[in-house]
């Protein structure tokens, strides 16, 4: 039962409070880390907690920063909860996607870097073991299923509109940042696009190597795999993350 009394009146409407949620690696945080270079907004967490536990939101998080402009990324799955809190609270969802195939070599990648804790699934050191080849069939198994439940749960509740993906960020920063600062009024220039691209380029942001088409090189078994996997949906486009129409 949700304890309405927890949730604070919000008299702020006139804020800009972005939901990020977003496909594991692909590029979230240097994305929102470029938005809250802009002095109008920040970046902040809604969650409680990391490490293992799905990244849903905590309405302590959220009455926190009520009265701030705010880009929040997190890897959350859609829910009627999740839509309760986003209507709530006033916040725009803007869903980040990347071709799926090219997922899997960036994961490895994270978790051969001994980044473990995460909530797609129980991993340990024991991965070290496997070579390339077959990390990436065992991760079109283990976490590419959760990533489906992300973007079904995603598109057929919010359609495409607010969707943004990974690879139109690589292949032009400059647009790709105009236009989803237009989304919220706001109209900069390219001088003042480029100023916040540049600073965050020197900032951490776990932005790894920024290539498209990195899935070419995974194995037919695991691509066939995840085919299988959407081939059940039979009213939903693919395309977004790299998936031709079955």
């Amino acid at each position: 039962m949700i304890d309405l009394k927890r949730i604070l009146i919000n008299k702020f409407t006139n804020k800009h409070k972005i939901l990020l949620a977003c496909f594991p690696k692909s590029g979230s945080t240097y994305i929102s880390k470029v938005v809250a270079s802009h002095k109008d907004f920040v970046n902040c967490s809604l969650v409680p907690s990391h490490d293992r536990r799905e990244q849903e939101l905590g309405i302590e998080e959220l009455n926190k920063f009520i009265n701030k402009n705010y880009i929040a990324q997190h890897h959350i799955r859609f829910s009627r909860y999740t839509k309760f809190l986003i209507s709530q609270f006033k916040l725009t969802p803007i869903v980040l996607v990347r071709n799926i195939f090219d997922i899997i070599p960036s994961f490895a990648n994270h978790l051969q870097q001994g980044n473990l804790e995460l909530p797609m699934f129980y991993f340990s050191q024991d991965i070290k073991s496997l070579s390339d080849k077959d990390l990436y069939v065992y991760l079109s198994y283990t976490i590419i299923p959760w990533y489906i439940n992300f973007y079904v749960g995603w598109i057929k509740n919010l359609g495409h509109e607010n969707f943004i993906t990974y690879e139109d960020m690589v292949k032009d920063k400059e647009k790709f940042f105009q236009e989803f600062f237009l989304r919220f009024g706001y109209k900069l220039n390219s001088k003042e696009i480029n100023e916040m691209i540049s600073s965050t380029d020197l900032v951490d942001t776990k932005f790894n190597i920024g290539k498209i088409n990195r899935g070419q090189t995974i194995p037919l078994e695991a691509k066939d795999h995840i085919k299988k996997i959407v081939s059940i949906f039979k009213d939903i486009n693919f395309e977004l993350i790299g998936i031709d129409q079955l």
